[in-house]
């Protein structure tokens, strides 16, 4: 087997390098701010002028509410029987759930891998 001379190199190569060159070069010249950079100052008022309006509810979130059937939260007997409809006649939404399900099991192995470390190597 012949040797390879380290004198020179393929010319791809170089052009490689080259174009790594100017590649991380450009990414730090614009990366630069300037050497008299001063942050402007910004007055931030303490409160909002207007005062909140009439019947104003600060939110108030329930995540521990369940997510599945989220529209039986209003109670309303025809919107449930609306969504049981579309639920049953709407072939890709089934298809969208059908892939969803598929998904997080194929997911689930992966996720069994988390927190594990191989040594040794």
């Amino acid at each position: 087997m012949p040797a390879i001379s380290q004198e020179r190199a393929p010319r791809w190569s170089r052009r490689t390098a080259a174009f790594c060159a100017c590649f991380i070069g450009a990414l730090l010249c614009g990366c630069t701010v300037g050497p008299n950079y001063h942050r402007p100052s910004v007055e931030v008022p303490s409160s909002f002028k207007e005062a909140p309006p009439a019947g104003w509810k600060a939110a108030t979130p329930n995540d521990a509410i369940a997510k599945g059937n989220w529209w039986e939260v209003f109670g309303d007997p025809k919107l449930n029987e609306l969504e049981s409809q579309a639920m049953v006649n709407n072939p890709p939404l089934q298809a969208a759930m059908a892939r969803v399900a598929q998904a997080r099991i194929a997911a689930a192995p992966a996720r069994g891998l988390y927190g594990l470390e191989r040594s040794g190597l």
